[in-house]
């Protein structure tokens, strides 16, 4: 006969499990991945551990973000995938479209493209080996010779130049300046830094694309993949240039914190926005649209300045300046859009790439996902308030290898919506109101106390 202490237990553990299984697929419903993408959820550590078990049953594998020091918390990559949705649609509301496994991986080159980041970190490597790589396509290679930009991060930069085109160049950087981090990047482009970034001369992109082409492993393949090219005619209206490549080593514990990748420009003939291609191990990704992480930070905001959060507010709000700025944000829908756009997000870089709780909440809110070996993730642009902002983590416990690539008109024949609606108008809604709620457990997630 069954003890009757062990059936109550039981009764527990299924009516835990029972409220596990409706509160995500009510989450999932509200709040829906980016089509293609497996779903993300934040582990929170108040959940019991029968609710947290029934949770983890739905999970296709696990991460534990940190970055920079600073951790993040724990990812559920869930089973389920997002819906097909009309990739136009998202292209014009400025939010990711992904292409789930359209390379195969080798097709990429990883081996060759983990190789090179042990090649960036001797210069006279760097420089051998640059020359005979891009020497196979016309140009000439030697050291540029003028002051590094970011001493702090800057490990050289190449010349290179080819017969009747502009001179380009190649920079290799650390992610950061932190001695704990040793993320990478290989930037390609040409002119001056930063005043020629948004570089509008169709001939030199042609020429820093080729450049792309002869140095970074797997870029021919991406540039020369029919059906990705059509696919991004069908969302320009005109055949696309993908050029200005970066290659990407995030390593365990790096990445890149929130950033867009727009200019203050016309957008007949401006960058239209990013291709980015895993070619080796996983990144994890938060992308959404500017007036989407703006409506997120409201929510947060109000949250945090009602005083439901005072163990927050000494790292998020350091002194009563910083808080009545956060309070003349919290009332401005179109200031925070303001300090959105600035480099480092401005006075919200503090909220949105350190807060463990708002990186939590933008998984919980279906911004989240999981990059595998062989995806594509566009990044699309409407203009410098209509863009996309994303913030990325390593989610591989060795290096990985990405490339990625500005898209721009090959041929430039017209301009896009760059509509800004009102901000909050027809936006996701949580359960616990009409703004995503920085307090977790005002979520409805039907969790216990912890045992």
């Amino acid at each position: 006969m069954q003890d009757p202490s062990d059936k109550q237990e039981q009764l527990g553990a299924d009516s835990e499990y029972a409220r596990a299984k409706a509160w995500l697929a009510e989450l999932l419903q509200d709040n829906p991945p980016c089509p293609g993408a497996r779903g993300v959820l934040a582990v929170d550590p108040d959940d019991s551990p029968e609710f947290a078990a029934s949770l983890r049953e739905e999970a296709h594998t696990e991460h534990h973000l940190v970055r920079r020091g600073q951790d993040h918390g724990h990812w559920l990559e869930l089973r389920e995938r997002g819906r097909e949705q009309e990739p136009n649609a998202r292209f014009t509301a400025a939010e990711p479209i992904l292409l789930p496994r359209h390379f195969d991986p080798q097709d990429l080159e990883p081996k060759a493209g983990l190789e090179l980041l042990k090649t960036l970190s001797q210069q006279e490597d760097f420089l051998t080996w640059s020359t005979e790589a891009a020497g196979r396509a016309g140009f000439s290679c030697q050291l540029d010779q003028g002051p590094l930009k970011d001493p702090a991060r800057d490990r050289c930069k190449l010349s290179f130049q080819k017969s009747g085109a502009a001179r380009t160049w190649a920079k290799a950087s650390m992610l950061s300046d932190l001695p704990s981090e040793s993320s990478m990047r290989l930037r390609l482009s040409a002119g001056r830094e930063p005043e020629d970034e948004g570089n509008r001369d169709l001939p030199t992109l042609r020429t820093v694309a080729e450049l792309g082409q002869a140095l970074l492993p797997g870029m021919k393949t991406v540039a020369r993949d029919s059906s990705l090219q059509g696919q991004l005619t069908n969302l320009l209206g005109s055949p696309p240039l993908l050029t200005q490549a970066i290659a990407y080593w995030n390593t365990p514990g790096g990445g890149a914190l929130f950033h867009h990748d727009a200019f203050d420009e016309p957008l007949i003939g401006g960058q239209r926005g990013v291709c980015f291609v895993q070619a080796a191990g996983r990144s994890a990704w938060l992308a959404l649209s500017t007036q989407d992480l703006a409506h997120e930070v409201l929510g947060f905001l109000r949250e945090l300045l009602s005083g439901d959060w005072h163990h927050l507010e000494e790292g998020l709000i350091p002194n009563p300046a910083a808080r009545t700025i956060l309070i003349g944000l919290a009332s401005d829908p179109e200031k925070v859009i303001d300090q959105l756009i600035l480099p480092g997000c401005g006075q919200l870089a503090t909220i949105v790439n350190l807060a463990p709780t708002f990186t939590a909440q933008l998984a919980d809110r279906g911004h989240a996902l999981v990059l595998d070996p062989g995806d594509v993730l566009l990044l699309p642009n409407q203009g410098l308030r209509k863009t996309l902002l994303h913030s990325v983590f390593c989610a591989s416990s060795e290096a990985t290898y990405g490339l990625s690539m500005a898209i721009r008109e090959s041929q430039p024949v017209r301009e896009f919506d760059q509509t800004v609606h009102r901000l909050g108008a027809g936006r996701k809604k949580s359960r616990s109101g009409e703004h995503g709620s920085a307090k977790r457990n005002s979520r409805a997630r039907g969790r216990g106390p912890k045992g």
